[in-house]
């Protein structure tokens, strides 16, 4: 089952709650939230990519993941079609703003305990947990470990450079936008 949380504004850090993939709110934004699992003496290590998807593929595929979720998954698994959903890809992705990225996570991070930066590799190190974040042209990878509060500090950060971006943890099958994307309501 996926679990989703939101991780409230004024409750930055101190408390998560789970809670239902539809639900939406302005306070909060979406946290990908995987269980604490013990593997041979330590947690077990998470991984997310994290696409930055064309406005209009985003605004069409709320609250249908899912399918994205799966073209993803493909893109990663399935060599002999490798080219064609690569093509499939890079349609439904924007380039990552590298620039601005930077410039911020500096900003944010420049004077936090257990920062270290080296070229487009950023790491926070905390007494119980760790998450390190690359960033690449098309998509950003976030390694973490230990308890969430290392991965949300850049959860937080990143949903603020854009309103779309999707974090896809393939491994445990988990996926989510790092921000709602408010609906249209229509009377």
């Amino acid at each position: 089952m996926v679990m989703l949380i939101f991780l409230c504004i004024r409750q930055y850090l101190l408390k998560i709650a789970p809670c239902q993939l539809h639900y939406k709110t302005k306070l909060c934004s979406i946290i990908l939230y995987n269980k604490r699992k013990e593997v041979s003496g330590g947690f077990r290590l998470r991984e997310y990519m994290i696409y930055l998807i064309e406005e209009e593929v985003a605004k069409h595929y709320s609250g249908n993941e899912l399918k994205l979720f799966q073209l993803f998954q493909q893109y990663e698994q399935e060599e002999p079609l490798r080219s064609i959903i690569k093509r499939q890809v890079d349609y439904v992705t924007l380039p990552v703003p590298t620039f601005p990225l930077q410039q911020s996570l500096e900003q944010a991070l420049k004077n936090k305990e257990g920062y270290k930066r080296v070229a487009y590799q950023h790491k926070i190190e905390k007494e119980d947990s760790t998450a390190k974040l690359s960033i690449f042209e098309k998509y950003l990878k976030l390694s973490s470990k230990g308890s969430f509060e290392a991965e949300a500090i850049f959860f937080e950060i990143i949903r603020k450079q854009a309103p779309y971006f999707l974090a896809i943890d393939a491994s445990s099958n988990r996926y989510g936008w790092l921000q709602p994307i408010k609906q249209r309501k229509f009377v």
